[in-house]
């Protein structure tokens, strides 16, 4: 799971927050990431980044390094990203 997650951060979250400040991070950016990685992460592999996403975020939070950050807000459909099939493409 460590391995699972430092290859996750590394490859996906890291090059989205890298030079992003935190604070400038918006909830449409984080959409905007996710759409873009449906292509090629599974639903468990969203679900990992955008939850290392998060704690990254909390955790900045606990510092004071940033403000309460909208990004992590609940919005409709945050778990039910998937994969889609080739055969079901629109």
């Amino acid at each position: 799971m460590i391995t699972t997650n430092r290859i996750l951060a590394e490859k996906h979250v890291i090059p989205l927050i890298g030079k992003t400040n935190l604070k400038d991070l918006s909830a449409d950016d984080v959409d905007d990431w996710l759409d873009g990685l449906t292509e090629v992460l599974s639903t468990r592999s969203l679900q990992g980044v955008h939850s290392i996403l998060k704690r990254a975020v909390r955790q900045a939070q606990a510092r004071d390094e940033i403000v309460p950050n909208w990004s992590l807000r609940p919005r409709a459909g945050a778990d039910v990203r998937a994969r889609r099939s080739p055969s079901t493409k629109p």
